[in-house]
């Protein structure tokens, strides 16, 4: 089972590792509502914010078990605006929840709240403008 929480890890992290974050930041303490026509945005909420996505592998393991369908660790630069909120380099790895919705945010958050590694509230929770694997 470790292996293959591993390798969802490491495909996730390394989705858009070669991609180059595009796009104006937003201001710091507010996040992007709209989007430019044909972009994707999706809420997301980060619980944790490293510089190598292996120091990430125990809290991913975690949130496998928490928020399996909700999970994510993608670098920063993957989300419009991401770095200026977190006050993060763009190649750091986030670990957290993604959704269409608030509302479906909020019952991820919720459920990888019941992992101990998630218990707090989050870093940051809003709706972004995806920049990765975007075509």
């Amino acid at each position: 089972m470790k292996r293959t929480v591993m390798a969802v890890a490491v495909l996730a992290a390394t989705a858009c590792a070669g991609s180059e974050p595009s796009g104006t930041p937003t201001p710091q303490g507010s996040v992007e509502r709209g989007s430019p026509v044909g972009a994707s945005t999706e809420w997301l909420a980060v619980f944790l914010v490293a510089q190598d996505p292996r120091d990430l592998d125990d809290e991913t393991e975690e949130l496998m078990g928490a928020a399996p369908e909700a999970m994510i660790v993608s670098p920063v630069g993957c989300h419009d605006g991401l770095a200026d909120e977190l006050d993060a380099d763009a190649g750091a790895y986030v670990i957290g929840v993604v959704a269409r919705s608030k509302e479906e945010l909020d019952r991820a958050v919720e459920d990888a709240r019941r992992s101990t590694p998630f218990a707090d509230e989050p870093l940051f929770r809003g709706e972004l403008t995806v920049l990765c694997g975007v075509s």
